[in-house]
């Protein structure tokens, strides 16, 4: 799966709870640092990403097996994928509100085409001074997305082993 298409559904995700519990409007929600990059009023929303990290796993497992064939799973690399969701409100209280009803809306894993994605919030940043270039009270959470990179192989069954070691020699 393209890694553009996961983030996209990873951003859809996101947005779709803030403008819920925040009532901020959809124009008002930066997904790239394009659109981020802007003189702005609170309220806003920004969803960017930061670099991804990759662990190699080579782990296997049978998956499941037919009559003829063996098909099994083998899980290549973990890929986190961490995402920044800075929300500028109003004052601190507002800010310090949409953080909590954040948390407790955040599942800690979805489904995106057929993988399971876990979720982990990792660190929360706070600006308790209002800045003049976004006349913002600013909440910063780290959250990362891990998933899985996967192939499916399939071998044949032996279904004798003499006959299989005759048709070798």
């Amino acid at each position: 799966m393209a890694e553009e298409f996961m983030i996209a559904e990873i951003k859809s995700y996101l947005k779709d709870i803030l403008m819920d519990i925040t009532g901020v409007s959809e124009s008002y929600i930066y997904l790239s640092a394009k659109d981020e990059n802007q003189y702005k009023f609170a309220p806003w929303i920004s969803i960017l990403t930061k670099k991804s990290d990759i662990k190699i796993e080579w782990q296997k497992e049978r998956k499941k097996e037919d009559d003829n064939k063996f098909y099994i799973v083998e899980r290549k690399y973990t890929k986190t994928i961490p995402i920044t969701v800075a929300l500028g409100a109003i004052g601190e209280e507002e800010a310090d509100s949409w953080v909590e009803k954040f948390l407790e809306r955040l599942d800690k894993d979805i489904v995106i085409n057929n993988t399971s994605v876990k979720i982990e919030p990792v660190s929360i940043e706070y600006s308790d001074q209002e800045s003049l270039m976004t006349s913002a009270y600013i909440a910063a959470l780290t959250i990362n997305f891990i998933h899985g990179i996967y192939t499916e192989t399939q071998f044949d069954k032996i279904s004798n082993i003499e006959e299989e070691v005759e048709y070798k020699k």
